[in-house]
């Protein structure tokens, strides 16, 4: 068994039995998948997940953990444990191919946004992420019209998120402060939303979503520093009510409201 210290980088390791075993059966690993985790750690779900899928990838940010998973599995020419931070790795860089693998992982609080929006707008994209993150970012993911975030946005323009189930502190250890749950992104094969830019297109969003508790009117105007009456017949002309919340937005509402609009952005 690996034995490690303190943990770093908000390290929060899985240890309820249950638990282990729910995320693997929602993973439904395949003989011939191959599977990229990120955060092994104290192999939770490492040495099940490796028994059962034909090609294994680990991302790992603590070097002490990684040097000791790479010396357990040196024999194993199908393993590739990596020291790396998943905020900023390049899945294309892997033998991997686009909708072709599966990402599991018990992802740290404070990065989980960056790890899963880095992997969906990847030129190599997982098929499905099954992944522990805090409960409300979770619901945030898996927001319905309504209570649509930009998170909501960002991630469910890719895929479709289901929010399975909530895992509680004393599964871990250190325990967080948090409730946790399991999050699974089945990613589309093709895009549903037709933006010239991505990266316009979330700028555009996140605009609207500056003040989330304002009119979308306020919003778009104070984020976009535009008048908010040019902004008010903008959105008249998307058949978007001005006095609407960005929660009520639909992601078409959005894609509409930008293709119709960026040439004044």
């Amino acid at each position: 068994m690996i034995k490690v210290g303190a943990p770093l980088y908000g390290q929060h390791f899985l240890k309820d039995q249950d638990v282990k075993n729910k995320i693997l059966e929602e993973s439904k690993i395949k003989p011939d998948d191959t599977i990229l985790e990120v955060g092994p750690g104290h192999q939770a779900l490492t040495k099940d997940i490796i028994e059962n899928c034909s090609k294994f990838f680990a991302l790992e940010i603590d070097k002490e953990i990684s040097i000791k998973l790479q010396k357990l599995y040196s024999f194993n020419s199908s393993v590739k444990i990596l020291n790396k931070d998943a905020r900023y790795f390049d899945p294309s860089s892997l033998d991997l191919e686009d909708l072709k693998y599966k990402l599991i992982g018990n992802l740290p609080y404070y990065s989980a946004n960056f790890i899963v929006r880095n992997f969906l707008e990847s030129s190599v994209r997982p098929k499905e992420l099954i992944i522990m993150v805090q409960k409300e970012v979770a619901e945030s993911m898996s927001a319905e019209v309504g209570k649509m975030k930009l998170l909501s946005v960002a991630t469910q323009f890719y895929g479709d998120v289901f929010k399975l189930f909530d895992v509680f502190p004393e599964s871990f250890s250190p325990p967080p402060k948090v409730i946790s749950s399991v999050v699974k992104i089945k990613v589309r094969k093709d895009i549903l939303y037709d933006v010239d830019s991505t990266n316009n297109f979330f700028k555009f969003v996140k605009s609207g979503f500056n003040s989330p508790r304002k009119k979308i009117s306020n919003s778009l105007s104070f984020g976009l520093s535009v008048p908010k009456e040019k902004i008010i017949e903008l959105l008249k002309n998307s058949n978007v009510n001005p006095d609407s919340r960005p929660s009520l937005l639909t992601i078409n509402d959005w894609v509409d409201l930008y293709e119709r609009n960026k040439k004044i952005f």
